[in-house]
């Protein structure tokens, strides 16, 4: 017979063990809830705190809208690519809080209070652009290498065709100081959409938008140091191509302090702008020109030289030519450097001579001076 005081004893052990491990279950429970209690979050921003929110759930739900807004929105206007580049600088965070911070915010005012350090540049969206360089500094940006090639060739061509320049190599031409484009991360804000945009920007640079207020044509502007005629533009809210039908006899490439300049009426600011706090803005685009190059050759004449001779056959005081001289030939080959169609530079990089000169001789009487 089993012995039913050792089974009574086993039933009550086996008993108690499982009470001993629901015990050790909750307490473990209960720790971790302790350690990883999600009450309270914290959002920082360049590790200032934006906001508390309720739990890292709702912290990630509300940086994931902020996110979508600004990607969707940059997909929208300059394609998926641009939209998929998208970062915060300075970069978003979130952390849990063991003790309880101040009042937690709801999800409507936490996004609220991350548009208020976006708009107040705490918080900056950028996107990773093409951006084209205009003597080793920042100009422009825009979505794609391609574009901004198409925009460099946009920009050289309008100015050889403002200066009556040889179009047809524009985009052989480089801008004064020279051009290039990067892949960098840029404001989102300073993006062109358009080829249209970018060129424009390129030429007359922000903020010389013109005025909606009337004109009248006459003012006079005196040129300080420094100043351009497109710094002059920008500062008078015009454009190069009014400043060029109002000064018909100016040449801009050799503006002088105290030249006198017509500009639209209306005042002009100092012709020097302000830094701006992004690059791709900072950059000034006042003398903005297309530098070129081509080659030529032409055809010199090489001059005879003249060599008097005496002769005792000759009576004094007679002159008779012998020989009489040919000039030359000689083939040059010019690299001429130009500045918006103009040549402001010609290098020789071949001569040839095609045919030699002859000297010419002349005889004189034996008593005859040989004069000079």
């Amino acid at each position: 017979m089993p012995d039913l005081d050792a089974l009574r004893l086993r039933k009550q052990l086996q008993t108690e063990r499982s009470f001993y491990w629901l015990v050790i279950v909750a307490l473990l429970i209960s720790l971790g809830t302790i350690i990883f209690a999600d009450s309270q979050c914290a959002i920082d921003v360049g590790g200032k705190t934006v906001a508390y929110v309720r739990g890292t759930k709702v912290a990630r739900r509300i940086l994931g809208r902020l996110n979508h807004e600004y990607e969707s929105r940059a997909t929208r206007k300059f394609g998926k690519a641009i939209g998929g580049s998208l970062r915060f600088r300075p970069a978003l965070r979130y952390y849990r809080r063991q003790a309880d911070g101040p009042r937690v915010l709801s999800e409507k005012a936490t996004l609220r209070a991350l548009h208020e350090a976006i708009s107040h540049h705490d918080l900056t969206p950028e996107v990773k652009a093409a951006v084209i360089l205009v003597k080793d500094t920042p100009v422009v940006a825009v979505p794609t290498i391609a574009m901004a090639r198409s925009v460099l060739h946009g920009v050289k061509l309008k100015l050889v065709e403002l200066r009556g320049g040889d179009t047809s190599k524009a985009d052989k031409q480089s801008l004064e100081g020279g051009e290039k484009v990067v892949e960098q991360y840029v404001d989102l804000a300073l993006m062109q959409s358009s080829d249209d945009d970018a060129v424009a920007f390129l030429l007359r640079g922000r903020g010389s938008e013109r005025s909606s207020q009337p004109r009248r044509d006459g003012s006079s502007y005196t040129v300080k140091t420094g100043d351009t005629g497109s710094s002059i533009a920008r500062s008078a809210n015009t454009t190069v191509e009014e400043l060029e039908h109002l000064n018909p006899g100016i040449n801009w490439m050799t503006l002088k302090p105290g030249d006198k300049v017509k500009v639209p009426a209306g005042p002009v600011t100092s012709s020097v702008s302000p830094p701006r706090a992004n690059p791709p803005a900072s950059a000034s685009t006042a003398n903005l020109s297309v530098q070129g190059t081509r080659e030529t050759t032409v055809q010199e004449v090489i001059p005879y030289k003249t060599k008097r001779l005496r002769s005792l056959r000759l009576d004094p005081g007679v002159e008779q030519v012998r020989r009489k001289g040919e000039k030359g030939l000689l083939r040059v080959r010019y690299r001429i450097h130009l500045q918006n169609g103009k040549e402001i530079k010609r290098e020789e990089i071949d001569r040839r001579v095609i045919k030699q000169p002859v000297d010419e001789d002349i005889l004189y009487g034996a008593s005859s001076s040989p004069g000079p």
